[in-house]
């Protein structure tokens, strides 16, 4: 597996740090990061090989391999099922998160905070945009439908 950390978390920092919202930018970035575990941990799950992990200024984000024999039209559905179900383990990860803090007080992280920061992560991945998690989803779910081409037709108009 490829690790690439992305230089521009310092300028973010720093850009942060000045305008005082230090707090703010910690807290996003732990449950960006939090949201990409959702991912991560529903992938080995599933027993999808990682393939890349970044480290970005919002977060982590993570590939897996594809594997090029999976040509059989039912492994390849089967394939497409998996996909959809590790896109959707990270919103439903921070559906959870929002569910568990608004019920508890933690002295680490504002409870506020916590809740509005994952509803707007779990609305944020959800719009149908290619390559957020709705994207993806939906680009999955028409790739089932209708095939590759049609697909990606499709989703190069919703995004747009």
């Amino acid at each position: 597996m490829r690790v690439r950390i992305y230089l521009k978390i310092i300028v973010f920092l720093i850009l942060f740090l000045f305008t005082n919202q230090i707090s703010v930018y910690l807290t996003m970035l732990i449950f960006c990061t939090l949201h990409e575990f959702g991912h991560i941990i529903a992938g080995l799950i599933l027993k999808l090989k990682p393939e890349n992990l970044e480290i970005l200024p919002y977060g982590l984000s993570i590939s897996f391999k594809l594997n090029p024999d999976d040509i059989n039209k039912k492994i390849k559905k089967r394939k497409f099922i998996k996909k959809m179900i590790v896109a959707l383990s990270g919103p439903m990860l921070s559906l959870i998160l929002a569910i568990i803090f608004s019920y508890i007080n933690c002295n680490l992280i504002n409870k506020q905070d916590a809740v509005y920061s994952n509803i707007l992560i779990l609305l944020f991945n959800l719009l149908p945009i290619y390559p957020l998690d709705g994207g993806r989803i939906l680009k999955y779910i028409l790739h089932i439908k209708y095939g590759n081409k049609k697909s990606k037709q499709y989703i190069n108009e919703i995004s747009n």
